[in-house]
């Protein structure tokens, strides 16, 4: 591994020299080479990827990590679709679900020359379950690995069936490295890995530098264009901005101020972007206790949220919705009709107000809890629902009737997304969600789930119980030296695909 400011600084005056032109990569063409900068929305927090846990952190070490398995690199629900990585082929699954088998692939090097062997992904799964949260909760189920360098097969136990469990292979945390790295934080030293990139240096505090990886042969991960990455935390946003249009910074993903967004997205619409995350806000009821079991009150409730006027006071930056699931992850299908109206028209107050009499709800007392960002469209919401006759409150802490939340998960896997919100539903009130919940959570076939999932979306949104008003959009600024046409790939899951990127 190559380290040291010395080393980075003739890794970018060869860039420079070479400009696009990569000359010294027989492979090289046009759209090779070069040096950009880079600000992914913060600072990446660990170099380890066993302790990758913040998004700036994955999306930074995903370039340098293969994991066993892998992501396909496209935009869309494409970029879901599961591929092997440090693996020869998907793994094999045992007739009764709880075994999963692969083998490495033949002649894979790490970045510093080293043969991949079976016992490195045994190695490497131990510890992501051992050293940090997330890698915990990924592996909690399995119960034994068997690896044979001989043959290069693997054989992950698990102590009870789980479908999304492929989703964990192919997770940051999972990303192979040595059998012999220690068991404890390597950010210090970062280990070699399999990937397009490499860490080449690492300034505490301030930064991360990473460099092509000119020999990575991988198929399915295409290899990088521009030969040196340099990370930072950037300054704030109005600042990162600047340094956008200036040349200055190549790549900003923090979303730039809400008074700079117009001229963004008019005069800068070839290089800046907006695109879903994989996140949905949404309102919880907890329906416990009269009058809130009603469903006629419930459907009150979910008629009085103004959605477009809510993305509005989200600066734009969200999309009006009916759906829960967010548009890449399988399953996702807009309805033709919502049960609460379109979402791009505003409220039926009146609808709603004669749902508040049928309930016989007028005058009740509805508390409203939202954290701080979520804090303008809490105080639409209350100014609406005392117009259609209740008595709203704005409160802080939990427990509240209804919370403004949002809805997320670490992994593209659709039973992982909903699940959590399907157990709010209570059996008393519509059981049908958590049957549907089950059934999803058990799906091996990717057709079925998706069917399944699709069905449980539709399903919580009739209960009123978990109301979608609102897509998340994430923001993406390129310099004018970066080829935003012709190379730049917004991964559903990471965000802007570094390796995709290629300078003008």
């Amino acid at each position: 591994m190559i380290q040291g400011a010395a080393a980075v600084a003739a890794i970018l005056a060869a860039a420079a020299l070479a400009g696009c032109l990569g000359e010294d990569d027989v492979r090289g063409s046009a759209r090779e080479g070069g040096a950009a900068f880079v600000a992914l929305g913060g600072l990446p927090t660990a170099r380890d990827p066993a302790l990758a846990a913040d998004p700036a952190t994955r999306a930074a070490l995903w370039l340098v990590y293969t994991p066993p398995l892998t992501y396909r690199r496209a935009e869309g629900e494409d970029g879901t679709e599961l591929i092997p990585g440090v693996a020869r082929a998907l793994p094999k699954v045992s007739g009764d679900g709880r075994t999963y088998s692969f083998r490495v692939r033949r002649g894979l090097r790490y970045s510093n020359g080293r043969p991949v062997r079976a016992r490195d992904v045994r190695h490497s799964l131990l510890r992501a379950s051992a050293l940090g949260d997330i890698g915990r909760r990924l592996f909690a189920g399995i119960s034994s690995i068997a690896a044979d360098d001989r043959t290069g097969a693997v054989r992950v136990r698990l102590r009870r069936p789980d479908p999304a469990f492929p989703h964990a292979l192919a997770a940051v945390q999972a990303g192979v490295v040595p059998a012999g790295t220690p068991m404890r934080d390597q950010s210090g030293r970062p280990p070699p890995g399999v990937g397009p990139y490499r860490i080449i240096s690492s300034r505490a505090g301030r930064g991360l530098d990473l460099a092509r990886n000119r020999d990575l042969r991988l198929p399915g991960v295409p290899g990088g264009l521009i030969d040196v990455f340099r990370l930072s935390a950037g300054s704030g946003a109005a600042e990162q901005v600047k340094a956008v249009m200036a040349g200055r910074l190549d790549v900003m993903t923090d979303r730039p101020p809400a008074a700079l967004l117009p001229e963004l997205r008019s005069d800068f619409e070839d290089r800046y972007r907006e695109y879903p995350a994989m996140a949905t806000r949404y309102l919880a009821v907890r329906a416990a206790g009269e009058p809130f079991e009603t469903a006629e009150l419930r459907d009150a409730l979910a008629y009085a949220i103004d959605k477009p006027e809510a993305t509005r006071r989200l600066e734009g930056l969200a999309r009006p919705t009916c759906s829960l699931l967010p548009p890449a992850l399988p399953g996702y299908a807009e309805p033709d009709a919502c049960p609460w109206g379109d979402p791009e028209e505003h409220p039926d107050l009146l609808r709603a107000q004669e749902l508040v009499e049928e309930a016989a709800a007028e005058g009740t007392l509805v508390t409203v809890a939202a954290a701080r960002e979520d804090r303008p469209i809490a105080r639409l919401y209350v100014e609406t629902l005392r117009q259609i006759g209740l008595r709203p409150a704005l409160v802080d802490g939990g427990g509240a009737d209804v919370t403004l939340s949002m809805a997320r998960s670490a992994l593209p896997d659709p039973a992982s997304f909903l699940r959590p919100l399907a157990r709010r539903v209570p059996l008393y009130v519509d059981p049908e969600p958590l049957l549907v919940a089950d059934e999803l959570a058990s799906a091996e076939d990717q057709d079925e789930a998706a069917d399944l999932a699709e069905r449980l979306d539709r399903e919580l949104v009739d209960s009123a119980i978990v109301i979608p008003y609102g897509g998340v959009l994430r923001t993406l600024f390129l310099s004018a030296r970066i080829d935003a046409d012709n190379c730049a790939r917004v991964h559903p899951v990471y965000g802007i695909d570094l390796s995709s990127l290629c300078l003008r």
